[in-house]
């Protein structure tokens, strides 16, 4: 049951409610009958099916010290009775609307809801509600809880995303491991952020990192450092007259591949789609990596050595893996943005570094030709979903061949989106939070012709086409050696990074004590809330926080994940034997780092 009022963004304006006479007529006017019994009706609906959602961090075999602690702790948390997808002891409560607020303690009484977080987009609403409820009671109620209580006064749905996550950094990422979301009533806002509630959840719980992986940044980039060079992107603007193939893996390639060879503008293939390629015998123009892991290239490795190549340029990013850059003679390799090295070398070489280019690889191709002058791309195989979940990439691909690797790989659609040539697509949470990444830098280089192929993911800015058309101008590599030519001449760029890493091991230090201190569970969740806030917040120090800030949201988001759903009576248990590991492994994470740094001496 819900209130079948539609009420409009323009008209809100912040009136006082005089006295109850005054408050009646505003409820007769949007609930047309008495507002109370509705909204405890509506509360006893909501309970029998309730808009949940529930996300658990899988156990995994890994040397990583924050997967380490959610195995062990996941250990005692079964022992306590941890139970997954049973109904959560404790959670986080969205409400779209406050209206006559009824239903805000009724919601309460129901289950333990720590954070509650009310949408109200009507002024009006808002003072009624204010009017009939305690919000200051609900508050102490929530803080006793060891959560709080936010009213937001939303206009937009973008309002809503800065309003969230402005909340959960000063709070905590915890809050996402388990959501309700309680529509009071409609209106074009609440339907937009209902409708997407799997896809913002996971935005929000989405590339985080980890030290482990900052580190494999630190000692690759040190590899490559004779192709870390501050060459000048004004040197490619012959490129804005030419348009851009992108090439992604996706499935919808197949309908495309034969017609690539046709193609007279730059080619560019992405990641795995190189080995599809060279399958159909066409050779890439350019071909564009990003994966630091090492497997990233030895899953490729007989494709990238290819003689076929010997003129192709590589365009990548200075976290790869150092045998990749010497597969190609030719090679660009950019900074990535919100990256160790890269914000080390920043405090003094003036280098640009490349937003946009995660989460896949497309994202790297994209941005980097954008950065590099291009204008005019067409999108094949950027499909960022699949229609059938056998078919995740394009049949020519490794993904088909038994005796290859990625044959085992299975991919797992996670919610729809709109399709580009057809009504939907399943995607995953990655290739959602790809998809977007190319919105936005659409969105910001207003003067970019984009036209997507591609039958997966609409992508917003782009047009969607069906026929691969030619570029006014034919394109041919020899217009690359000159600006290649002044790249080779330049000095490389050299880092240190030991202080910065030294420092890292300070704030363990620190925070190991502050653990240390702690006397229950939500003394504990606040003091790695407070680590993790103090991190992000402090700008002169980003080094230090894009390597230890992702491994602690893991950590307190297992915590969270753990406790909502044990016992009431097991949560103290829970706190006790989870603190002991807790600190040891802060400790190993300090460990690693100062091991890291002696292996460079």
């Amino acid at each position: 049951m819900k209130a079948s009022i539609q009420i409009s963004q323009n008209e809100s304006h912040f009136p006082q409610i005089r006295d109850k006479l005054h408050a009646k007529s505003i409820e007769l006017e949007f609930y047309g009958i008495d507002p109370k019994v509705q909204c405890i009706k509506q509360v006893e609906l909501f309970f029998n099916r309730p808009t949940h959602l529930s996300l658990n961090l899988s156990i995994a075999e890994t040397q990583y010290c924050h997967q380490q602690f959610i195995n062990e702790s996941h250990d005692i948390a079964l022992a306590l009775g941890f139970k997954p997808n049973a109904t959560p002891t404790s959670s986080t409560l969205i409400i779209l609307g406050l209206g006559a607020g009824y239903h805000v303690p009724a919601l309460l009484n129901k289950l333990n809801y720590i954070d509650v977080i009310i949408i109200e987009q009507d002024q009006k609403l808002e003072a009624l509600g204010r009017f009939n409820i305690d919000l200051e009671t609900i508050e102490n109620e929530c803080k006793a809880r060891g959560g709080n209580l936010k009213l937001i006064n939303c206009k937009s749905y973008s309002d809503f995303l800065d309003s969230l996550a402005s909340y959960s950094s000063n709070r905590s990422c915890g809050i996402f491991s388990d959501i309700s979301l309680f529509r009071h009533y409609n209106c074009q806002l609440f339907d937009k952020i209902y409708e997407s509630f799997k896809e913002w959840r996971n935005s929000f719980v989405s590339l985080w990192g980890f030290m482990e992986d900052e580190m494999m940044s630190l000692k690759h980039s040190s590899q490559n450092i004779k192709s870390l060079k501050n060459f000048k992107t004004s040197d490619f603007s012959f490129l804005e007259s030419h348009k851009a193939l992108i090439v992604g893996n996706g499935p919808s390639l197949d309908l495309i591949i034969d017609d690539i060879n046709k193609f007279n503008g730059i080619v560019v293939s992405c990641g795995t789609s190189l080995p599809s390629l060279l399958r159909k015998n066409i050779v890439p123009h350019i071909h564009v990596e990003m994966e630091r892991s090492k497997d990233g290239y030895y899953i490729k490795e007989d494709y990238l050595k290819s003689p076929l190549l010997k003129n192709t340029l590589l365009i990548t990013l200075n976290t790869v893996y150092h045998k990749t850059l010497l597969a190609f003679e030719n090679r660009l390799v950019f900074f990535k943005a919100n990256d160790i090295t890269t914000e080390i070398i920043k405090k003094e070489h003036a280098i640009t570094p490349l937003y946009y280019s995660n989460p896949t690889v497309t994202n790297t191709a994209i941005s980097a030709l954008v950065s590099l002058g291009v204008k005019k791309f067409v999108l094949s195989g950027c499909d960022y979903g699949f229609v059938d979940e056998e078919m995740h990439h394009c049949k020519h691909s490794q993904y088909y061949n038994e005796r290859d690797a990625l044959s085992r790989c299975r991919f797992t659609g996670q919610h729809y989106v709109l399709g580009n040539q057809t009504e939907r697509v399943l995607t995953t949470r990655i290739f959602n939070e790809s998809r977007k990444a190319v919105e936005s830098l659409i969105q910001i280089n207003p003067d970019l012709s984009v036209e997507n192929i591609s039958n997966g993911a609409l992508i917003n800015g782009a047009i969607p086409t069906k026929e691969l058309k030619q570029n006014s101008i034919p394109f041919s590599f020899s217009l690359f050696e000159k600006s290649l030519k002044k790249i080779n001449n330049l000095n490389h760029i050299n880092f240190t990074f030991k202080n910065n890493l030294y420092r890292c091991c300070e704030i363990l230090n620190s925070h190991i004590k502050d653990l240390e201190k702690t006397r229950t569970l939500n003394e504990l969740k606040s003091t790695l809330s407070n680590f993790i806030n103090g991190l992000e917040s402090n700008s002169n120090e980003r080094e230090v926080m894009l390597v230890l800030s992702g491994s602690f949201k893991y950590i307190i988001f297992g915590v969270f994940n753990h406790t909502n759903h044990i016992p009431k009576d097991k949560k103290e248990d829970y706190f006790l034997n989870i603190k002991p590991i807790l600190c040891a492994i802060v400790t190993k994470i300090k460990t690693e780092i100062l091991s890291y740094c002696k292996d460079r001496s």
